[in-house]
């Protein structure tokens, strides 16, 4: 994409299905991925028209290719987005947990394990999700992103945030959260899943 122009704006909630198209084909397999369009679609949607989120995405010709979402406060924003909008959410995830209970089990321990990692008291602020189109891999539109985010958070006051990741077999999403200046703050564990957490003062 030698001639690609783009521009780096906020996202309505418009934008969520585009951004449950862009996560279904840069995080094939993972457990979102696995709950389908739908659910993303209605994922993305809350968590944009939340009060304490903000939500920034790269667009070219009007079409998304990344983005990030975050919470300017954590605590508890799964929970209340899933409580606000849990008869939105019920008839999705009933079909997928159906053909695959498996997921329903998944769930509960990412829900339960949410709350369980230490983080610094002054670190409200959370990376909650950050996506690029597989084809601009690697050529600094994550880092983009990060960009963007942190002017917000600088604007609103707020002088750290955080974000977990995969500690295993997730080598190079770990190198680029150290290249853009976070460092490991410490580990846990999500029912098997070994998890990252790292932390960036701005």
């Amino acid at each position: 994409m030698k001639d690609f122009t783009y521009n780096i704006v906020k996202l309505s909630k418009e934008d969520a299905s585009e951004a449950a198209e862009l996560h279904i084909r840069a995080f094939p397999g993972f457990f979102l991925t696995n709950l389908g369009k739908s659910v993303l679609t209605l994922f993305y949607e809350s968590m944009i028209n939340d009060p304490s989120c903000v939500a920034f995405g790269i667009k070219s010709n009007n079409k998304l290719f990344g983005f990030q979402v975050s919470a300017l406060k954590s605590e508890s924003i799964y929970r209340r987005i899933f409580q606000q909008n849990f008869f939105r959410f019920v008839p999705y995830l009933f079909l997928r947990f159906l053909k695959n209970p498996f997921l329903l089990f998944r769930m509960i321990i990412s829900y339960k394990s949410a709350t369980e990692h230490k983080k610094p008291n002054d670190c409200n602020a959370t990376l909650l999700s950050i996506c690029v189109d597989p084809s601009l891999s690697g050529k600094g539109f994550g880092k983009e992103l990060i960009k963007s985010l942190e002017a917000e958070l600088i604007q609103k006051h707020l002088s750290c945030y955080c974000l977990t990741t995969d500690a295993n077999n997730n080598f190079f999403t770990n190198q680029f959260y150290l290249k853009n200046g976070f460092v490991l703050y410490s580990d846990f564990f999500q029912g098997r899943r070994h998890m990252n957490l790292y932390i960036k003062y701005l």
